[in-house]
């Protein structure tokens, strides 16, 4: 047993978590709020999650693709890149010594997703 196969809740002598009640609480659901991938993380798990009027949850992710494979980056590296190329440059310095630009921007989300499946 490690940290990257950790044994099931019932193992541990915990209950395995089967559904959830979620509610946002106070908080904005604005799209690419990090409590979406926390939603999508618990029903991908296998958990039903019931949203805040009892109704189960569909996560939708084609609703978030854009940003969860950094499309608002794109869009932000772009439009520094055509305004301002020294703001572009400070703000996307990691990003260009990898030698990733806006049209590698899907790409390397593509791959990091790949690792992780």
């Amino acid at each position: 047993m490690d940290s990257r196969h950790p044994a099931p809740a019932s193992a541990l002598g915990m209950a395995d978590l089967s559904s959830a009640s979620w509610t946002s609480g106070l908080g904005r659901t604005v799209v690419g709020h990090r409590m979406w991938g926390a939603l999508k993380g618990a029903v991908d798990g296998g958990c039903k999650v019931a949203g805040e009027k009892g109704a189960e949850s569909k996560y939708d992710a084609e609703a978030h693709k854009d940003r969860i494979f950094g499309n608002h980056v794109k869009e932000y590296m772009e439009m520094f890149q055509e305004e301002d190329p020294i703001k572009y440059e400070a703000h996307s310095s990691k990003f260009i010594a990898a030698g990733i630009d806006a049209e590698k921007m899907e790409e390397m989300y593509m791959e990091a997703h790949e690792k992780i499946c």
